[in-house]
C-alpha cells in the first residue's frame, strides 16, 4: 500500500512538473477567460499562448516614421508595464505575456511595410503588433488579438492587430492602449459606474454632432450616451467610448462587474479625457465642461459633489491582478 501511495505522489508531482503551477483560484479563472474569449469582439481573441508557454506579443512600427516618433515612449511604458506585473512571463512574474519588437534574422528591427505605395513586408509576421504614430489625433487600440484572415484589405483597413499611439503623450497613455492589446474596456463602462462617477454626454467633444446624425436616424439620444441602444455597431464616435457597454466587458470580467470599481485602473479615462473643453473641465470642473466626475459624497445625480481628476500614473493593484490572476494567468 505504501508503495501505491508512493507511486501516486510520484505521479501527481511529475503531472505539476509538466502542467505548470496552478493559478490562484484556477476554476474561477478559466472560466472568465473563457468568457472574456467570447464576449470578445468577432475574429478576436486572446493572444494564443505560444509552444513555450507564453503569450507573445511581437509589434512593429508602420514606417521609419512611426518609430522615430514614439519608439522612445513605447519602449519605456514597455518596461513601466512589465515592472508593475513582476517582470516578464514566468513562474516569477505569475503572467504569461511577452512584448517585443520583432527583429529580422540579422536582428535589426524591422518596420511592417516595406515600399511605395507602403505594402506589408513578407519577412514581419502579419500577426504583428501595428503601431502607428500621430500628431494631430487620439491615441487608441484594438482589444484582443486578431484571429484573422490577414490580408490586405484587413492591414489597410486596420483591422489586424494595431494601436495608434499620439507622439508626446506619457507612459500610461500607451499602457492604456496596450491594456485593449491585452482584451481590456474601460473601468468607465462597467454598468455599476452610475454609482461612483458622473458622466456627463453633452460635455464629450462631437456629442452635437452624433446628435444630428441621432435624430437624423430616429435614434434615442439618452440610450446612444448610456450605451443601450442597437445602434452601436455603426457607431465610431467619442460617446461611444464612454457607453456603458452592454456585453459589460471590463478589466475585472463578467456579467456581475468582478471585483469593485477601480477609481485607480489604468483603464479609465481622465475627467478632461475628450471634453469640449479640457482647460474649462480643469478650472472648473463641472458636467458643463467634463465627461466624467467622481462623487465625493454618498448622493448621486447632476447636483451631487464631485471633482474631477487626472490619469493614474501606474497600474493599481486590481489592474495587476486582473493581468496576473485572471486573464493571462501563468
Amino acid at each position: 500500500m505504501k508503495f501505491l501511495q508512493l507511486l501516486l505522489v510520484i505521479f501527481m508531482a511529475a503531472a505539476l512538473l509538466i502542467a505548470g503551477p496552478l493559478p490562484t483560484a484556477n476554476s474561477t479563472n478559466v472560466e472568465i477567460q473563457r468568457r472574456l474569449a467570447v464576449d470578445l469582439p468577432e475574429n478576436r481573441d486572446l493572444w494564443p499562448i505560444t509552444s513555450n508557454g507564453v503569450s507573445e506579443i511581437y509589434y512593429c512600427y508602420l514606417a521609419s516614421t512611426d518609430k522615430d516618433a514614439v519608439s522612445e515612449v513605447v519602449t519605456s511604458a514597455i518596461a513601466q508595464m512589465m515592472q508593475s506585473l513582476g517582470g516578464y512571463a514566468g513562474q516569477s512574474s505569475g503572467h504569461r505575456i511577452r512584448i517585443q519588437e520583432w527583429k529580422a534574422q540579422d536582428g535589426s528591427a524591422s518596420t511592417c511595410t516595406t515600399g511605395d505605395p507602403a505594402y506589408w513586408d513578407d519577412s514581419v509576421p502579419k500577426s504583428c503588433l501595428m503601431i502607428t504614430a500621430t500628431e494631430d489625433g487620439m491615441s487608441e487600440g484594438r482589444r484582443g488579438w486578431w484571429k484573422g484572415p490577414y490580408n490586405a484589405d484587413t492591414l489597410r483597413n486596420g483591422n489586424g492587430n494595431r494601436i495608434i499611439i499620439r507622439k508626446g503623450c506619457p507612459n500610461l497613455e500607451v499602457i492604456h492602449e496596450l491594456g485593449h492589446t491585452l482584451g481590456l474596456i474601460h473601468e468607465h463602462q462597467r454598468s455599476d459606474r452610475d454609482q461612483y462617477v458622473y458622466f456627463s454626454c453633452q460635455a464629450v467633444n462631437g456629442y452635437d454632432d452624433m446628435k444630428t446624425v441621432a435624430d437624423s436616424k430616429g435614434w434615442d439620444m439618452n440610450k446612444l450616451c448610456t450605451g443601450r441602444d442597437d445602434e452601436s455597431s455603426e457607431r465610431r464616435d467619442a460617446v461611444w467610448d464612454f457607453s456603458i457597454a452592454i456585453w459589460n466587458l471590463m478589466p475585472y470580467l463578467g456579467s456581475d462587474n468582478y471585483g469593485d470599481f477601480d477609481m485607480d485602473s489604468f483603464m479609465i479615462y481622465p475627467s478632461m479625457a475628450f471634453s469640449k473643453d479640457s482647460e474649462k473641465c480643469e478650472t472648473h470642473e463641472t458636467p458643463d465642461w467634463c465627461p466624467l466626475l467622481r462623487y465625493t459624497s454618498n448622493e448621486k445625480g447632476l447636483n451631487a459633489p464631485m471633482e474631477a481628476w487626472t490619469y493614474s500614473m501606474q497600474l493599481s493593484e486590481r489592474d495587476i491582478q486582473a493581468i496576473k490572476q485572471i486573464i493571462y494567468f501563468f
